[in-house]
């Protein structure tokens, strides 16, 4: 197939340097007839909407609705900014709950991925680590689902500059949980690559 075929069966033609560094684009911009998959990359991209979606939810915010930031319900108990003070609220909020949804089909693509790679390498069983790995994967898959309910427990009926004795602290605790429960599955993945990567080497 020639050079110029192949670039017509792109999904996404980008230039050289953002397709080389961007795992989202790296994805989309993959031929259409590949068949060799890496499942850090879908990892990588995973992590890349996020932290892109927070980005661009923190510079929405605090250009056009700065007291949701500074008079946010929970600031007087937890007495710091939070990274989830940037979208917990409309507009910002409509932008992170699209962007943020398609980690669901990244982090179970990885976890399916990740846990095809573990037996072909090791049909006779799993290492340690290669369990570990898949215990992560499945964690982080299933929290990427949980997640979604971040934008429902907690802002929901929860408003900036309320008076701190309507502040429901169950809710906000639910809310904190969903989401460190996913930075930490992100965390656990990572690691785990890292000593599959170790092990590969010994």
């Amino acid at each position: 197939m020639s050079a110029h075929a192949r670039v017509e069966d792109r999904r996404c033609i980008c230039c050289r340097w953002l397709h080389g560094n961007f795992a989202t684009l790296k994805l989309l911009g993959q031929p259409l007839e590949e068949r060799v998959f890496y499942p850090r990359i879908y990892l990588s991209a995973s992590h890349e909407l996020f932290v892109g979606t927070l980005f661009v939810a923190w510079i929405w915010t605090l250009l056009f609705h700065s007291e949701q930031v500074f008079e946010h319900p929970v600031r007087p108990i937890i007495g710091s900014f939070n990274p989830c003070y940037g979208w917990d609220y409309a507009p910002a909020s409509w932008f992170s709950v699209v962007v943020c949804s398609m980690n669901v089909l990244l982090t179970w693509r990885y976890s399916l991925l990740q846990q095809t790679r573990s037996i072909i390498r090791n049909p006779e069983g799993r290492t340690v680590v290669q369990q570990f790995s898949k215990f992560s994967a499945i964690l982080l898959a299933l929290s990427s689902n949980v997640w979604q309910l971040l934008w429902v427990i907690g802002p929901v009926g929860q408003e900036p500059g309320q008076p701190l004795d309507k502040l429901d602290v169950n809710k906000w605790f639910l809310h904190t949980g969903i989401f460190f429960t996913y930075a930490a599955a992100s965390y656990l993945c990572a690691l785990a690559n890292y000593l599959e990567a170790a092990e590969d080497r010994s």
